[in-house]
C-alpha cells in the first residue's frame, strides 16, 4: 500500500498496526490519504473513520471491495409505515436511533425523525409523482458514498419498501459496490386501508384472495389488467401440507411447468429459510431440504418473482454468525451488528464466544480477524 505525502507519519503506523493485526496485505495500488482529502483520478474507497483514514483503490479491484466489507456498516433500509409514526416497527425505530445520518422520503411523518440521535444528521430526498426533488440516480449516490465515508446509514420511505417503493434500484445500487445492507419490511398503505377498517381483504366465504397492482405504467401511462397482463406473482398462504397437490393445479390451470417458485419458511426470524425450485420440482426441493420436521409455517411465491436470483446478496462477513459477548454492551453489540452477526447472551446458543474480551478494543481486533476469514 501506498502513504499520501500529506499523511502524518504517526497515521501511518496506526493503519501498518491496524491491517497487521489483521494479518492483511493491502495491495500496492492501495493508497492511504487523510479522510477529508480528495485526489485524482477519482478511485473507489472507504474511510476509516476511528482513524480518519482514507483507502483509496481501483473500482475493479475485487479483493478491496471484499476487505471493505470490515470497515462499512449496513445500509439499513427502513419502511416507516403508512403515515402514523405509532406504526412504525420496533427494528426500524432501533435502526433510526442509532444512525448517522438518514435519507428520507416524502410521505413519511417527520416526527419519526425525532427518533434520530443528537449527531444523526436528515436528508430530504422526496419524490412525489411528476415532482422529483431528488433523482433516483442521485439518491443511489448518495447512499453509495455515505456507505463508503464509515456512516451508519438509514434510508428511510413510507409504507413497507418492498411495495412500489424503488427498494430494488438502491440495493443493486449498494450490490455493484459490495456494500452490505438490511431490509426492514414495514406496514403498507394496504394494510392500514384494509385491515384497519374492517373493509378485510380475505373473508370467509366472501374473498380467499386478492391482487394488488398499479394501473401506472413506467411512463406513467394507464394501464388497466386483462386476461393478457395480469400479475404473474401469486402468494399461497397455509399451502404447506399440499405443495404437491396445488403444484399439479397450477399447470393443470396453464402455468408453465418451468414457472418459479419460493418457499419461506419462518420468514422474519432469524431461523428464516428459502426452499426454491419450479412448479416441476419444487415438491421433492422441499422433501430433499434439511427442514426440521414437523415444518415450520411457510409462505409459497409463484412467478417470475420468486426467481432465487432476485434474492438478496449479502455482504456482511458474519451474516447470521451467533456471537457470545458476555456482559452485554451496546458498543459491543453494535460491533457484531454493523459485521452482520447476531450478538447473544446465550453462550450455548453462539458459534463464537469472545466473552474473554473484555476491552472493547480487543474485542474489536479479534472480531474483525474473525469476520476476515467469511470475506
Amino acid at each position: 500500500m501506498n502513504f499520501h505525502t500529506a499523511l502524518p507519519l504517526e497515521s501511518q503506523h496506526q493503519v501498518t498496526e491496524l491491517f497487521s493485526k489483521l494479518e492483511l496485505s493491502l495491495p500496492e495500488s492501495a493508497t492511504i490519504v487523510p479522510a477529508d482529502l480528495e485526489i485524482e483520478p477519482i478511485k473507489d474507497w472507504f474511510i476509516i473513520r476511528e482513524l480518519k483514514l482514507k483507502v483509496c483503490f481501483d473500482y475493479e479491484n475485487e479483493e478491496m471491495k471484499r476487505v471493505r466489507r470490515l470497515f462499512v456498516k449496513p445500509v439499513t433500509f427502513v419502511s416507516g409505515g403508512p403515515g402514523d409514526p405509532d406504526l412504525i416497527t420496533v427494528a426500524g425505530m432501533k435502526a433510526l436511533q442509532e444512525c448517522d445520518i438518514c435519507f428520507y422520503d416524502a410521505l413519511i411523518d417527520k416526527e419519526l425523525l425525532n427518533y434520530l440521535p443528537e449527531h444523526g444528521k436528515a436528508v430530504y430526498v422526496g419524490k412525489r409523482a411528476h415532482n422529483h426533488s431528488t433523482k433516483q440516480k442521485e439518491i443511489c449516490q448518495l447512499l453509495q458514498n455515505a456507505a463508503r465515508d464509515g456512516l451508519r446509514v438509514v434510508r428511510l420511505k413510507g409504507g413497507d419498501s418492498g411495495i412500489f417503493g424503488r427498494l430494488t434500484e438502491e440495493t443493486e445500487a449498494l450490490t455493484d459496490l459490495q456494500v452490505p445492507f438490511k431490509v426492514i419490511p414495514g406496514i403498507s398503505s394496504f394494510i392500514a386501508a384494509t385491515t384497519g377498517t374492517g373493509l378485510l381483504l380475505t373473508r370467509r366465504d366472501i374473498a380467499r384472495g386478492f391482487r394488488i397492482q398499479t394501473p401506472r405504467g413506467s411512463e406513467g401511462s394507464i394501464t388497466l389488467p386483462n386476461k393478457s397482463n395480469l400479475p404473474a406473482t401469486e402468494v399461497f398462504f397455509m399451502a404447506i401440507s399440499c405443495i404437491k397437490d396445488l403444484a399439479k393445479a397450477l399447470i393443470e390451470s396453464g402455468r408453465n411447468a418451468k414457472t418459479p417458485v419460493s418457499i419461506i419458511f419462518s420468514a422474519g426470524t432469524a431461523d428464516t429459510k428459502i426452499v426454491s425450485g419450479n412448479l416441476q420440482t419444487i415438491y421433492q426441493d422441499v422433501q430433499n431440504s434439511d427442514l426440521p420436521s414437523p415444518k415450520p409455517p411457510g409462505l409459497i411465491i409463484v412467478g417470475d418473482s420468486a426467481n432465487p436470483k432476485f434474492l438478496y446478496k449479502n455482504f456482511s462477513p458474519l451474516f447470521k454468525k451467533r456471537v457470545f459477548i458476555g456482559k452485554f454492551t451496546k458498543e459491543k453489540s453494535l460491533l457484531v451488528r454493523d459485521l452482520g452477526g447476531i450478538p447473544v447472551s446465550d453462550k450455548s446458543d453462539s458459534n463464537y464466544d469472545l466473552s474473554s474480551f473484555k476491552n472493547t478494543d480487543d474485542f474489536k481486533s479479534v472480531l474483525l480477524k474473525l469476520a476476515y476469514k467469511y470475506l
